[in-house]
């Protein structure tokens, strides 16, 4: 049995997290503007995961295109994590998700470069 399902949970679990914190922050608090602006953290980060992941053997595109129904699935899923981050977790850590963050995205973002 492969562990692609176990590592996508963990990848999902990371990213609602340092997103979640860092939207948290930037809109102050404000819950609703913190679950969409978290969602939206995700989908950015997925823009950079998907082109690369047939590569990485992640997962398979029909005719190696993503499709939209891929990046709505992603914003629909984020929005009830986030929802589900915001309510239920009251202590959110900054600076670490930051880091974490921004090194996600760098990382991917070169793989699409070099790929």
């Amino acid at each position: 049995e492969s562990p692609v399902p176990f590592l996508i949970g963990m990848n999902w679990g990371i990213l609602t997290t340092i997103s979640g914190s860092i939207s948290s922050f930037l809109s102050k608090g404000n819950k609703i503007i913190s679950i969409i602006l978290g969602s939206i953290l995700m989908l950015i980060i997925d823009f950079f995961i998907e082109p690369v992941a047939p590569t990485l053997d992640f997962w398979e595109f029909k005719n190696s295109i993503v499709p939209f129904s891929n990046y709505t699935g992603w914003l629909i899923t984020g929005l009830f994590t986030q929802f589900l981050y915001q309510f239920l977790f009251k202590e959110k850590e900054l600076t670490f998700s930051i880091n974490l963050y921004f090194a996600i995205f760098v990382f991917f973002l070169f793989l699409n470069l070099k790929l």
